[in-house]
């Protein structure tokens, strides 16, 4: 029989369709985030606000004020109002809790200093979620020294 040869045989009818249905997810999920533009956001200034830490922070570009959280970076925490996730952080670096605190205070910091003078943002305005009520964007930095989140 021909349907005996062919892939219908060899990987069964349910894994074909599990296989078309995960493609068609997929493909639909990069379209949604491939369709928004990056935006670029020139001259952008650190606004200083305790919620500012080394992967999150409050920023103003011209008249507007946004808050970023660096794509592929994360930052150790730097108090203990958030001790579930501050263990996962230490376990994750093979830390002591107080070492991850010590490590998200130098981030911060780092961070800081890194953004005292002008930078640019790339986003695509996507939703970075966290604890604020307020809306976050995750975003890639470009400051006088290379891309933040590499330095």
């Amino acid at each position: 029989m021909i349907f005996r040869s062919s892939i219908f045989a060899r990987v069964g009818v349910n894994a074909l369709v599990a296989f078309v249905a995960l493609w068609a997810a997929v493909v639909t999920l990069a379209a949604r985030d491939g369709s928004k533009q990056w935006i670029v956001l020139n001259n952008c200034r650190l606004i200083a606000n305790p919620a500012n830490d080394g992967d999150s922070f409050h920023a103003s570009a011209g008249a507007k004020e946004y808050i970023f959280r660096l794509y592929m970076v994360d930052a150790p925490e730097t108090d203990e109002m958030t001790p579930g996730r501050l263990v996962e952080q230490a376990n994750y670096f093979g830390i002591s809790v107080p070492q991850a605190i010590e490590v998200g205070r130098a981030a911060t910091e780092f961070t800081r200093e890194k953004l005292s003078e002008p930078f640019i943002v790339f986003t695509h305005m996507s939703d970075a979620m966290g604890q604020s009520r307020l809306e976050r964007f995750y975003a890639y930095v470009q400051t006088k020294d290379g891309d933040l989140g590499g330095q």
